[in-house]
Parts: C-alpha cells; structure tokens; sequence
C-alpha cells in the first residue's frame, strides 16, 4: 500500500487483527524482514513500512538526506503513519535500526507507545561505531565507485576476510547488502543512519517508562550485546533477553525471538487489561 507524506512516497503493509503493533526493519533492508520475524505472531495487527531509501520507499530528491534520513526523520514518519492509519496508541518495535527509530518516537511521543521492542539494538547516544563501519563504508564505496567496486573492496578488507571466518552468515549478508536495489539507489543512507543517534543522553531513557522488551545475543558482530545492556540497565520498565545467536542458529534464533516477542506482547495487553476498570451500568 502506498501512503504519500509530503514529498515521500512510502510503501506501508497492514496485516492481522488486534492492537496496533507497528515493527520497522533494519539498516539497509526492507519491511519484508520485519513480517517474517513477525510471521507467527498471532492477535495483533502488524503495520510494517519501507523507510526512505529503503526497499521501493525512494528518497525523493527534493530535500537534503539530512531531512529524510536519520532516527528522528524516521521517528516522525513513524508517527504520521500511525496517524494517517487512526492509530492513537500501538506497540512499536524493530530490528537493529528499526529499534533505534522505535525508541526515538517513545521518547519524542510517548503518548504514541504503548510498549517498546528493541530487537538486536546497534545503537545508543552515539554513532554505531566501530561495530557499523563496514556498512557505513560499502555506503561510501557504493557512491564513489559503484557496485563493483565496492564489492572488491569489502571482500578484500582485513575486516571482511576475518568475519568470513568468524561469521560466514554474517559476511554473506554484508556481500547481499551491496546487492540490494535500494542500497544501490541511495547508498550514503548507510553512513548516514551509522553516524546517527536515537536519543542525547541517558536522562531520555531513564524518564521513558514505557514497558520494554530488549533482545540480544552474543556472537553478533553487528549487534554487540553490550549495546542491549545498556539499553535495558537505564530503560526504567526493561526486560532483557538473551536468544541464540542470529549468525550461528538462525532458526533458533528466529523461534526463540517469535516467542519472547509474542509473549511480551501478550503480557502488555494483559497489564493494560487489568488497569481498564469495568464499565458497569447505571441505576435502572
């Protein structure tokens, strides 16, 4: 489905019955990732979306990357869709980037967020360094050399060669990454979310006290667990877990994520629930 914002054009996808639960993808891929880590979950309707400059949500070419791209860019595309979609209230998640936006609106709108979920977080106040540096150089080799060349590059980068070793899954989706139409099409979003921050300091997470799920694993060259503590040690309402690697037992990892997810979920709408006081009739 096609939902216009100004100069944008955004592709957007509605799936399921229930509460409102909006999941955005990650760095360089598309709301396809976000519905297969979503596929089992049951009782809620999924909203998932291309950000611009990723999967066919093109940047527009009209406004500076600066103004279309980033945590706070994307938190606010996020926010007015689930206003073109009536929604009032949702719980909203991502994976790795997709967290980082999910954050970003939680603290920038919290009456928006009925409850955060960080999947594989990669950043904290600061640019995704040097866990990112890769993608944010295939962004910067893609625009001055082209695919090609870029593709020579990483695959002859000292990096690269020792996560083929350490990684091989992790290597080969780095090797797609430059493949990726998107990516092709706008590649100096990568360096541009990498250097970028979904919130200033930790006083923004220490006030925000919206119930949070925060998953992490360890073995994940591109989503440090260290990141996820943090998240979880200055988040006020956090729930932490750790899931099998996605890099090492992918289809655990993605059972295992599906569950946590579905029963978090389920435990907020039970709170929420429990808080709702009957409604009961009047004297007849």
């Amino acid at each position: 489905m096609l939902y216009r914002a100004g100069d944008l054009d955004l592709r957007y996808e509605v799936h399921g019955t229930g509460p409102d639960l909006l999941f955005m993808h990650g760095l360089a891929a598309d709301r396809q990732q976000a519905e297969r880590c979503l596929s089992t979950i049951r009782g809620f309707r999924v909203i998932t979306v291309d950000m611009p400059g990723h999967g066919i949500s093109p940047l527009s070419g009209r406004s500076t990357l600066a103004e279309e791209v980033g945590f706070h860019a994307y938190a606010r595309v996020a926010g007015d869709l689930l206003q073109y979609l009536g929604v009032t209230t949702a719980y909203v998640g991502g994976i790795s980037m997709g967290s980082g936006v999910a954050l970003t609106l939680a603290i920038e709108s919290p009456e928006l967020v009925s409850g955060l979920l960080l999947i594989r977080p990669a950043w904290v106040n600061g640019p995704a360094r040097p866990h990112l540096d890769l993608l944010a150089d295939i962004g910067h080799w893609i625009a001055d050399g082209g695919v090609e060349v870029a593709r020579q590059r990483l695959v002859s980068d000292r990096r690269f060669v020792d996560m083929c070793s350490d990684s091989p899954m992790c290597a080969n989706g780095l090797i797609e990454t430059i493949q990726r139409p998107h990516v092709t099409a706008a590649p100096m979003v990568l360096p541009a979310l990498v250097d970028d921050q979904p919130y200033e300091s930790n006083s923004d997470l220490e006030t925000c006290a919206i119930p949070a799920l925060v998953v992490s694993s360890d073995d994940d060259p591109l989503h440090p667990r260290w990141v996820a503590d943090r998240l979880e040690t200055s988040l006020s309402n956090a729930t932490a877990h750790i899931v099998p690697p996605r890099y090492l037992e992918p289809e655990d990892h993605e059972r295992v994520v599906a569950s946590v997810i579905q029963s978090f979920l389920d435990q907020c709408v039970e709170a929420e629930t429990n808080r709702t006081p009957a409604t009961t009739g009047g004297p007849t």
